[in-house]
């Protein structure tokens, strides 16, 4: 009885532990690598790794176009349109450049997110970072262009960057081979280069 239940204490444990999902930063870095083309990442499961609010103000004509699942509420007068992003939200890349990968979250809607080239002199990896066009002149919001629109974020709350789960690049085989030499008593008789 005893050895059963030390069992089933084991398999409930690999169970727990195997549930675990370890989130990693997708960054230029990762892309190099793993040597990603810009279609293997169109393959990669994508994950948001901030929660995102975007906001925006719009008109009585405008609210007619409001997408299925945006909020619309009044806030002193004005008719606000809000978009939340749940932290860890999968997406999938529509498109990707060298320094750039478009991500939807809903279907025919995404949002761009830059990834720099990272300075290895100082080990800085940079993340996949959420593209942001400008800072509002009151210096606290920014502007993120989504679904054709302008929206704002305000820029005090995390700023959301790509991440990808650690164990799904696991299975990756990459694309590198390594060089071994050559010593003089391996030297191949039919060599050209005796």
């Amino acid at each position: 009885m005893r050895s059963l239940l030390n069992t089933l204490a084991m398999i409930l444990l690999s169970l727990f532990l195997s549930s675990c999902v370890h989130y990693v930063p997708f960054t230029s870095n990762l892309k190099e690598k793993y040597a990603l083309t810009n279609d293997d990442i169109k393959n990669v499961q994508f994950y948001l790794s901030h929660p995102l609010r975007l906001y925006r103000e719009v008109t009585t004509l405008d609210s007619k176009k409001i997408a299925e699942g945006h909020t619309l509420k009044s806030v002193k007068g004005k008719l606000i349109e809000e978009i939340n992003f749940s932290d860890k939200l999968p997406g999938i890349a529509m498109n990707s450049t060298e320094d750039t990968v478009d991500v939807s979250f809903e279907a025919g809607k995404w949002l761009t997110f830059v990834c720099e080239k990272g300075d290895w002199t100082h080990r800085y990896d940079p993340f996949c970072f959420l593209k942001e066009q400008q800072t509002v002149p009151s210096g606290v919001y920014t502007e993120v262009f989504y679904d054709g629109a302008v929206f704002q974020r305000w820029v005090y709350d995390s700023r959301p960057f790509l991440i990808v789960i650690e164990d799904d690049f696991s299975s990756v085989d990459r694309k590198k081979r390594d060089v071994q030499g050559i010593r003089l008593q391996d030297r191949n008789p039919a060599d050209p280069a005796k």
